[in-house]
């Protein structure tokens, strides 16, 4: 099983959200373990609760835009390291 990260800043209804949405709906999850992580809180137009909607969990840094300046490397690579990430997606990040 590989655990893949897919990172990104918010899960907002825009494009590239939406195509994360369809390549983890139709990941296959017997060799590969999705983990959704967003940098920044969600706002009201997001798509957190159709990814949960799916059975995945959605975590988030909660990160302000100068935290995540400051701390926000040292935060995901916690994160990375705490879950035993083995790749990372990240083209959805702005």
């Amino acid at each position: 099983m590989i655990n893949v990260l897919l990172l990104a800043s918010t899960l907002e209804k825009v494009g590239p959200t939406k195509q994360l949405f369809y390549i983890i709906k139709y990941l296959n999850k017997s060799f590969f373990n999705p983990y959704i992580l967003t940098l920044f809180p969600e706002t009201e137009n997001s798509m957190k609760d159709e990814f949960e909607s799916l059975g995945f969990k959605v975590d988030s840094l909660n990160l302000s835009r100068k935290i995540s300046f400051l701390f926000g490397q040292k935060l995901l690579d916690k994160y990375i390291k705490d879950n035993n990430i083995d790749t990372v997606h990240s083209n959805f990040i702005r």
